[in-house]
């Protein structure tokens, strides 16, 4: 296995697509067939559509993350809010989705904490 998630995934239906948003696992630097894997603390995601995983099977967003991803649907986007990764813990940032591409950099989500996983939820969207 090249690559996998470290925890649980995220999991929203997205036009059609069951999207899988997680922390990356991937195999070690250098490692070989040892099996030596370790968490990227990046987020990942993949879409399965047509009894099949879309390609590429896994894309990095480049974002930085500890735990699991909240999904939610709104306004026809796919909206991503985790904690930041590094440097600034336990803050919330999020990203979003727009069928093609995801914003062009994480978003620092005001000046909000969490203790743990966050989690999100649409009320009223007409």
């Amino acid at each position: 296995m090249k690559y996998g998630t470290n925890g649980t995934p995220g999991i929203a239906v997205y036009k059609n697509v069951l999207f899988a948003v997680h922390e990356g696992y991937q195999a070690a630097f250098g490692s070989t067939s040892s099996g030596q894997h370790e968490a990227t603390g990046l987020i990942w995601y993949t879409g399965f559509k047509d009894n099949k995983w879309e390609s590429p099977k896994d894309t990095n967003t480049g974002y930085g993350t500890t735990g699991t991803p909240a999904l939610a649907i709104y306004d026809d986007k796919l909206y991503c809010v985790h904690l930041a990764k590094g440097g600034k813990p336990n803050q919330l940032w999020w990203a979003c989705y727009n069928g093609e591409k995801w914003t062009t950099s994480d978003t620092l989500l005001g000046n909000q904490r969490a203790a743990s996983t966050p989690s999100l939820g649409v009320y009223n969207p007409t």
